[in-house]
């Protein structure tokens, strides 16, 4: 009768060790199709997947997360919210990227200042992830707090001084804030890292204007301790239209030259800030004193050519100068 019995539990022990095996592939077999759909745009395919993986393993943070990825993108941004709570309320894989879902979510619901608590939340975990602080800079910016704004996104900048859009919020804050100088250096960064996109051509046109704002003798200015004013004092101090006339690229090409080496020459006695030293006042001064600054001046021109522009690359020789550019400006970057 012992013998019997014992044959019986190894049956049902058998037999429970190949129903969980089955269960355990039948759920990866899910997630994986479920992640080939979502690739495909097939969300609502993906999230009846991932909704079947959750019957197999209800607590399953991939299936959890994916499930919510799945609501996100086809903007279900309530579900979307809901699932990754349950991943983040968990506190094990895929944390991070639930917090980063679950704020968004709440940002597409309209809901900025609960997104703001749930990122506030992950940055107390993760203080060293940009895309946290970027999305407190750009909420801040839609509720209209400019100081919280600027505070977050030039910490999002300092973490990550590759990711062009940080310097474009931070660009547009200051320029809101009226501070030309600031706004002009992160625009000059931006369309370094970026400058062949729509938005590009956006940024290069307020470039523009911010310049000759800068190079503009208005009047009322005169020599500062702070770094900013006093790089503004001098620049106004300078009349580049004196002499042979320039066309609108040695205009450019000028009014760069002379930004980049006041900001260095003014650096040397009285250091900017923060960001300001380590990421755009260095590589520009860097930039002005070698033979780069007029490649870089045509480079960052790409996304609207003109009449000068294309004559100029079309020249061999301008072409070869581009490419050094390149090369020195990837070198400054590795930096970072």
């Amino acid at each position: 009768m012992f013998f019997k019995k014992t044959i019986l539990l190894s049956l049902f022990t058998l037999f429970g060790f190949q129903w969980a095996e089955a269960q355990t592939e039948e759920f990866k077999k899910l997630i994986s199709q479920g992640r080939s759909q979502q690739a495909k745009g097939d969300f609502e395919q993906a999230i009846t997947s991932f909704r079947k993986a959750i019957t197999i393993n209800a607590n399953s943070p991939i299936a959890n997360y994916e499930l919510a990825n799945s609501y996100y993108s086809n903007k279900d941004f309530e579900k979307a919210r809901a699932f990754s709570q349950k991943v983040i309320d968990q506190k094990k894989r895929y944390l991070l990227a639930a917090y980063l879902l679950n704020g968004n979510s709440l940002n597409d619901l309209g809901k900025l200042e609960e997104a703001n608590t749930v990122f506030k939340e992950a940055a107390k975990k993760y203080t060293h992830h940009f895309l946290l602080f970027y999305n407190l800079g750009i909420n801040y910016y839609k509720l209209k707090d400019l100081e919280q704004a600027i505070k977050y996104t030039e910490r999002a900048v300092f973490l990550k001084p590759l990711h062009a859009s940080s310097h474009l919020l931070l660009a547009a804050l200051h320029e809101v804030k009226k501070n030309q100088l600031k706004a002009v250096m992160a625009y000059y960064f931006f369309l370094m890292l970026e400058p062949d996109t729509p938005r590009s051509l956006r940024v290069l046109e307020e470039l523009k204007s911010l310049l000759k704002v800068l190079m503009d003798n208005e009047g009322g200015l005169n020599p500062s301790e702070n770094p900013f004013k006093m790089v503004k004092y001098l620049i106004s101090r300078v009349d580049l239209n004196k002499g042979k006339k320039k066309n609108e690229m040695e205009l450019f090409v000028a009014q760069t030259k002379l930004l980049f080496r006041m900001l260095g020459n003014v650096n040397k006695k009285t250091p900017f800030p923060y960001i300001w030293n380590n990421i755009y006042v260095s590589l520009f001064y860097r930039l002005a004193k070698s033979r780069h600054l007029k490649a870089c001046c045509y480079f960052i021109h790409q996304i609207a050519p003109n009449d000068i522009t294309k004559a100029w690359n079309e020249q061999r020789k301008n072409q070869k100068a581009t490419t050094s550019f390149q090369y020195w400006m990837n070198k400054q970057l590795s930096r970072f």
